[in-house]
């Protein structure tokens, strides 16, 4: 997830420097979106903004375009693009790793339920059934020996 990160500050770098001075914004995140990691979130935001800018060049609505021709070009666009879809794929493998991590955790609490069922509704009842027969073997060679104590010898 490092190397995607990395790639997409260079993109955005690399667009933001020839467009705009830097400017750090909060962005407000949904309550849903919570639990993604905070790399993951930057890439969804870098792709968001990328798209509404090519999309704004794409319309002409972007100042720059219109003016001295110092605004961004197209060849930016498109390198932009690319560094944004190189980072595509480590993406993908990070979430593919959190998926099959979620999957490994799900498997062991099931696994561990049925051990927990298996153990109260068949082993438990079995090894009281165990100790009760035993303490009957017990407490009849306590009589026997107790008769044979009491006997002729």
């Amino acid at each position: 997830m490092t190397r995607a990160a990395d790639v997409l500050q260079e993109a955005v770098k690399a667009l933001g420097d020839l467009t705009v001075p830097d400017v750090a914004t909060e962005v407000p995140i949904d309550a849903a979106l919570a639990h993604h990691d905070e790399a993951e979130l930057r890439f969804f935001l870098y792709a968001g903004l990328f798209a509404l800018l090519a999309e704004a060049v794409a319309d002409g609505e972007t100042p720059e375009m219109a003016g001295d021709g110092a605004g961004v070009t197209e060849e930016q666009l498109e390198g932009s693009l690319r560094m944004v879809r190189s980072a595509e794929p480590g993406v993908r493998y990070a979430r593919f790793e959190r998926r099959d991590a979620t999957e490994r955790r799900e498997l062991m609490a099931r696994m561990r339920g049925r051990e927990i069922a298996v153990t109260s509704e068949w082993l438990i009842p079995r090894l009281d059934a165990d100790i009760h027969a035993y303490r009957a073997r017990i407490a009849a060679l306590q009589d026997a020996i107790a008769r044979a104590g009491d006997g002729p010898r």
